[in-house]
């Protein structure tokens, strides 16, 4: 049975080349001439049959795709043709004459099913044959990007960074024709970005790069993030506005480019704040300042001894105490004119922000015509001995007369330091000198503390009236500050709610008379009739002044 169907099999294929079945069961598009350079398979109904052959000069285009998924009609193979048979015209002609072959016998033992097996039919023109199988379509090629040239950029840890779209690259090597830039997420173990894209090179300068863009490759896995984008480059450019030496950080500086910027109300959720900048924005402002020197014999750099519009900032620079001390007064032109003609003056010292080899920092203030204090003059000083601020405002005397002006300050406001007090009273006998009121609350506060009275101040009503009291001493008229020390120590004696901690508080009032009431210390302690009172002019105190809104108008 076997050998009858396979000669009836035989006969029906030589009879093919001339002829054509007309049954529909089983249909076969044949390459006689090819079959030795062609790999394809032929697949029927029924009963499965392939045969593969595979040539060097011919590869297979078409996609896997399992036959279950496949109807009858969309069964077919597409196969492509080495390369060197595209042009062989006398090949194709041959191919010509045998077109397609039918078999129209099969064994009586299978089954009569018919198959509707669809036609895969030849392309001469190409040499190839065409698939009607729905295969997957291609991933489309990557597009280019519309950007407007130049490419934004900023400044990170990494060195240049560009953004576009809403993405940020950093630079991963140069190329002979340009520059290539990774996306930021490139490094991430969670991302593995695999966009690239290419530039040109940097045809600007290093502190201000500009970049072509030129073509992209891949595309990112992950969206998007204008908004942290844009929170980078404005922190970008606020360590550039602080590295200028001569404007170190501030939050005008910081107000200003937000301003400049336009943030939306989105953003803004996102800007840090000024205060957890501040230590990074002090940083940048500190790469491009000089080294601090070790001793005092250093030499000033040009760019600060002139202020911005190229007027003298130095008045005094004084090395003594064999030259181990010195002494440096920095002040403008008209500062130090308003030094000399204001009838008010504050002075006061701190010690945090001495640079060294200094000790402290000695900041002098004067009372403008328009009615705010201005700081007029920053003095560095090795100590806080009486001889030293003898020596300084000595110094400034003739600072004075060199510039034909005269330094003899009517009212002098300062902390109970007895250095400045002594200084003063010796060579300006004739200057009122006031008492900073903050400084002597801060005084009778150390006090408490060192008693053991503070808690006692903080819970207790009796001894915080009582010392409340003791306080406000200063605001009565000079001569009536005894007077009401008397009618206070008095109280103590009396009140029998303070016998808990009438030991600290007798102490207290020990230390107050000796301290505060003694012989021509009661006139410099008291603020009764006095329009200032403290020396710390706050920010808010200017902002509210009429004389200061004025003044800023013209």
């Amino acid at each position: 049975m076997v050998a009858e169907t396979r000669s009836a099999k035989r006969a029906a294929a030589a009879a093919s080349t001339s002829t054509t079945s007309s049954s529909p069961n089983s249909h076969i598009t044949c390459l006689s001439s090819f079959s030795s350079s062609i790999s394809t398979s032929v697949t029927t109904s029924g009963n499965t049959r392939g045969r593969k052959i595979n040539r060097e000069n011919v590869r297979s285009s078409s996609p896997s795709i399992p036959r279950s998924s496949l109807s009858k009609s969309e069964r077919s193979v597409t196969v492509q043709l080495s390369p060197k048979f595209k042009n062989s015209s006398s090949i194709m002609s041959s191919c010509s004459s045998s077109s397609s072959s039918s078999i129209s016998s099969r064994s009586s033992s299978t089954s009569s099913t018919s198959s509707n097996d669809s036609i895969s039919s030849l392309n001469l023109s190409s040499l190839s044959l065409t698939s009607t199988t729905d295969c997957p379509k291609s991933s489309p090629p990557v597009q280019s990007t519309a950007v407007d040239n130049p490419i934004p950029w900023y400044k990170s840890q990494r060195g240049i960074t560009i953004c576009l779209d809403g993405y940020t690259y950093q630079i991963h090597g140069p190329l002979k024709t340009g520059i290539k830039w990774k996306c930021y997420l490139y490094r991430d173990p969670n991302k593995r970005c695999p966009r690239f894209i290419i530039t040109s090179a940097n045809t600007g300068t290093p502190d201000a790069p500009v970049y072509t863009y030129i073509k992209a490759t891949a595309e990112h896995n992950h969206s998007p993030d204008p908004i942290v984008q844009k929170k980078n480059i404005f922190i970008s450019k606020l360590k550039d506005l602080s590295s200028d030496p001569s404007a170190p950080p501030s939050v005008g500086q910081y107000n200003k480019l937000i301003a400049q910027m336009t943030f939306t109300h989105e953003e803004m959720k996102h800007l840090p704040t000024f205060k957890s900048l501040r230590t990074t924005l002090w940083r940048a402002h500190h790469k491009n300042m000089p080294t601090l020197p070790k001793d005092v014999l250093f030499s000033i750099s040009e760019q600060f001894k002139v202020t911005n519009d190229e007027q003298e900032f130095i008045v005094i620079d004084h090395i003594y105490g064999k030259e181990q001390k010195r002494i440096i007064l920095f002040s403008g032109p008209e500062q130090f004119k308003l030094l000399c003609i204001s009838t008010q003056l504050f002075a006061d010292g701190t010690f945090v922000v001495t640079p060294c080899p200094f000790k402290q920092t000695y900041v002098v203030q004067a009372l403008h015509e328009s009615g705010i204090v201005i700081p007029v003059a920053w003095i560095l000083l090795n100590n806080k001995k009486t001889l030293t601020y003898q020596l300084l405002f000595k110094l400034l005397q003739s600072a004075a007369q060199e510039r034909k002006l005269k330094f003899s300050p009517k009212r002098l406001m300062t902390d109970f330091e007895t250095a400045v007090k002594s200084t003063f009273t010796i060579l300006f006998p004739k200057t009122i000198h006031d008492g900073c009121f903050f400084h002597y609350l801060k005084s009778i506060i150390k006090r408490l503390k060192k008693y053991g009275l503070w808690k006692n101040y903080l819970i207790d009503d009796h001894v915080y009236l009582l010392v409340k009291k003791l306080m406000s001493l200063p605001m009565l008229k000079p001569d009536l500050m005894v007077v009401g020390y008397n009618l206070i120590e008095k109280e103590l004696g009396e009140n029998k709610n303070l016998k808990q901690c009438k030991v600290q508080l007798n102490r207290l009032f020990v230390y107050y008379y000796n301290q505060w009431l003694k012989p021509g210390h009661i006139q410099m302690v008291n603020v009764y009739g006095k329009e200032y009172r403290t020396n710390n002019f706050s920010e808010n105190h200017s902002i509210k002044s009429p004389a200061y809104e004025k003044m800023t108008q013209q």
